[in-house]
């Protein structure tokens, strides 16, 4: 083969490469963050915020399957949300005084699982 065949098939490879590289990183998301709160009219609890046109809710809601103890508040079913609930999905973890934190997203069980055996 020719040097310039070479170089052709190896350009192809590299933007290849970087094609998967960006599809996989996106396909991940962003990371999503907890942020301390305080949440008034609800708790104490674990709490799911969801609404049935949210396809990343039902994703969040097979994931919360594991902890029996989760409240699942529908947007279509609540007079209002709790400040500090902004958007859907959310979880929420939040104390007798109303403290906790709460996480908007599509949140990955290990992350879930280690934030909840953390507490409020």
């Amino acid at each position: 083969m020719s040097d310039d065949v070479l170089l052709r098939l190896a350009v192809v490879a590299a933007v290849g490469a970087a094609a998967v590289v960006v599809a996989l990183i996106g396909r991940r998301g962003a990371a999503v963050a907890r942020r301390r709160v305080v949440l008034q009219g609800i708790g104490p609890g674990l709490f799911l915020f969801t609404s049935t046109s949210c396809g990343t809710c039902a994703q969040m809601q097979a994931r919360m399957g594991r902890w029996s103890q989760t409240v699942e508040v529908s947007y279509e079913s609540a007079d209002e949300f709790p400040v500090g609930v902004d958007r859907v999905p959310a979880v929420a973890l939040v104390d007798e005084h109303g403290r906790g934190w709460i996480a908007h997203g599509r949140v990955g069980a290990g992350r879930l699982a280690r934030w909840i055996a953390g507490g409020p």
